[in-house]
């Protein structure tokens, strides 16, 4: 393969473990801690849906914080891909 394809692959490739990486942090560790902390039983939890029992709307808004926090601080980080040659 040549560099451009090479690059490409790479380039989706990442892509899509960021998608994997933010759905877990969202579904799994953002409503799931949120859920535990209030002393609720999670009902259901799935790759992109996330069920309490009581249902309550602060934990529904936690992930989206928890996703909002992971998000700054990665982007706080020196340059995490600059490894990376950009064309």
């Amino acid at each position: 393969m040549n560099e451009k394809t090479n690059s490409i692959i790479t380039s989706d490739l990442i892509g899509i473990t960021a998608c994997i990486i933010t759905d877990i942090i969202h579904e799994v560790i953002g409503h799931s801690i949120a859920a535990l902390i209030a002393g609720y039983d999670i009902a259901l939890l799935t790759s992109v849906y996330f069920k309490s029992n009581p249902a309550n709307f602060i934990i529904s808004l936690s992930s989206n914080f928890f996703s909002w926090f992971v998000d700054t601080e990665a982007l706080h980080q020196k340059q995490p891909f600059s490894h990376l040659k950009h064309h």
